[in-house]
């Protein structure tokens, strides 16, 4: 437990930017390997065809703007309660009607829609 008060201290005491651009860099980080894991875990195959590698790189960053948009970066993520749940609900809802609308729009008829479902 001590372990763990000498880390969160100095995370603690950051400015609330900073904070919110350490989630973001994370999610940033995190999100496109969790879209490259929905697709193998859909498809049993790494993205092979170019418009899937570019969803690689656009579907986190939608999903970060409109996690903004609706709210997650504002909550104390400390104590996550509805409203964070809401946001978190509402953002992810949609990034995932923008990421078909993007797939059905390009014209990507290779992309299994049910790739985005299991990302979000």
């Amino acid at each position: 437990m001590f372990f763990f008060s000498k880390i969160n201290q100095p995370l603690l005491n950051l400015p609330r930017w900073v904070k919110r651009t350490v989630l973001w860099t994370i999610d940033l980080s995190a999100l496109p390997f969790l879209y490259i894991f929905s697709y193998t875990l859909r498809l049993s195959v790494y993205p092979q065809i170019p418009e899937d590698w570019q969803f690689v790189f656009i579907a986190p960053v939608i999903t970060v703007m409109l996690l903004q948009l609706a709210g997650y970066y504002r909550v104390v993520i400390r104590y996550i309660d509805f409203s964070a749940i809401k946001a978190i609900t509402v953002g992810l809802a949609l990034s995932l009607l923008m990421l078909y609308a993007i797939a059905f729009l390009g014209n990507w008829q290779q992309t299994p829609r049910s790739i985005f479902v299991i990302y979000c």
